[in-house]
């Protein structure tokens, strides 16, 4: 049995300590003070835990109060957005329809017949047609992993640059070592 990680033979060696220091008269005496610390300790933790323990319950009924009223207001406004979202659908749809009779107005075609998405593309082809071409960017050269050389001097022969003499190559190195 273990008690905080103390053994028995551990608890009866500091008895047998107690009793050879203080002497077997004082032991009862400082057996019932030990006794009152630990009771007094005691209601101070149950004092302590009560008191916190209300003021913590008071909290957590705040916090549920107001993740309630939160959570309301988030279905409240999650509605609101829905319903604006609705009413710009409609009024975008709206919108569109009538681009599309005045578009079909426009090209000379009714806005009944079937042909307004061809009188669109029309009008969309001739508004491009109207628009000059954009210039194109210029087309960069693919890399191939292979270094271009540079350009050879008007001499004719191309010089390559010529090495420090300081620097020495890794092989030069392992083959003469």
């Amino acid at each position: 049995m273990d008690f905080f990680g103390i053994g028995v033979l551990e608890v009866i060696a500091v008895l047998l300590l107690a009793a050879i220091i203080f002497g077997p008269h004082r032991l009862p005496e400082i057996a019932g003070q030990f006794g009152r610390a630990i009771r007094e300790m005691r209601e101070h933790a149950r004092d302590f835990r009560d008191e916190y323990l209300t003021d913590f319950e008071e909290i957590r009924e705040e916090y549920v109060e107001m993740r309630l009223e939160l959570e309301d207001t988030d279905k409240g406004i999650r509605q609101d957005l829905q319903d604006a979202q609705a009413e710009i659908t409609g009024a975008l749809r709206e919108a569109g329809d009538e681009a599309k009779d005045v578009l079909g107005d426009i090209t000379g075609t009714g806005a009944d017949e079937t042909d307004s998405s061809d009188a669109a593309d029309d009008a969309k082809g001739e508004a491009v047609a109207a628009t000059p071409p954009a210039a194109e960017p210029p087309r960069r050269a693919r890399r191939t992993g292979i270094r271009r050389r540079a350009a050879q001097p008007p001499g004719g022969a191309a010089t390559t640059p010529a090495r420090p003499s300081k620097v020495i190559s890794i092989n030069r190195r392992r083959g003469s070592g």
